[in-house]
């Protein structure tokens, strides 16, 4: 059972580091889609969870909507806002809380290029909000196009068939999209078969490669152990640091959004 609070914010608009963004928005401390490699693992230990097991705790930042107006007033030009880096900002308490869609109405009040990316399909809830945008582009991440393993290494997150219905909806609505297919993992991650499932309906793609620091890693590991022993021989951590690995990655990546026409943004790794 998750355990869900509310909590106030001191500030909801964050500088951010990621690739073409400049700040992001993070509506929600946790998520509930319990990816057992998710590097936002890392904030229980700033926001009082540091015993509590990622997935099964969720704070809502209630006054968020409040908060970002008061921050973009300070803002001095038109930066590029994402949603969202450490939280997916349509995670199933969103339907409640609806923190997401009340900041996406008051950004939609000003001329920010903003992006989303998420692994849910309430995202089709606020198509009638994103047609108010001029510029606004809206992501969803695969994996696999396995349902099994998507719901052993995800089990909070939308299956992959629901996540394409997403997409169909979005594209049909005229709004942007993009697949963010990471992180890339061998054995599991099949470019063909998401590529070919999503092709019709998206502009863009980017891919991104396994983070292994801390509990990313280990967590990783504990779950493959459990579901997919055959497998752990192929996985070692030095693999992600490979540069070889890493460029073939790169390489069959492109080659295979090539095959079906899907502009490439960017193939991602980490050191």
């Amino acid at each position: 059972m998750v355990k869900i609070k509310e909590r106030l914010c001191r500030t909801i608009l964050s500088p951010s580091k990621l690739p073409g963004c400049d700040y992001v928005i993070n509506p929600y401390v946790g998520c509930q889609h319990a990816c057992c490699w998710c590097y936002a693992k890392f904030i229980r230990g700033y926001t009082g969870h540091d015993n509590e097991e990622w997935g099964f705790f969720v704070d809502a930042k209630i006054n968020a909507p409040e908060v970002l107006i008061k921050d973009i007033r300070r803002l001095k030009d038109k930066p590029t806002i994402f949603l969202s880096s450490v939280c997916d900002p349509y995670q199933p308490i969103e339907a409640k809380y609806k923190l997401t869609r009340r900041c996406l109405e008051i950004l939609s009040q000003f001329a920010f290029p903003v992006g989303i990316l998420t692994q849910s399909k309430l995202v089709t809830r606020d198509i009638d909000l994103f047609k108010q945008f001029k510029d606004i582009e809206v992501g969803m991440s695969f994996i696999t196009m396995d349902e099994k393993a998507t719901q052993i290494f995800q089990p909070g997150a939308a299956l992959p068939k629901e996540k394409v219905v997403a997409l169909k909806k979005l594209h049909q609505a005229g709004i942007k999209t993009y697949i963010h297919l990471g992180p890339i993992l061998p054995n599991f991650t099949n470019f063909d078969e998401v590529f070919r499932a999503t092709h019709k309906y998206i502009d863009a793609a980017m891919g991104e490669t396994l983070n292994t620091r801390g509990e990313n890693w280990t967590n990783l590991i504990k779950v493959i152990s459990k579901h997919y022993p055959e497998f752990l021989p192929q996985l070692k951590k030095e693999k992600f640091k490979n540069l070889d690995y890493l460029g073939q990655v790169g390489v069959d990546f492109e080659k295979v959004a090539k095959k079906y026409k899907i502009p490439v943004s960017g193939v991602y790794h980490h050191q």
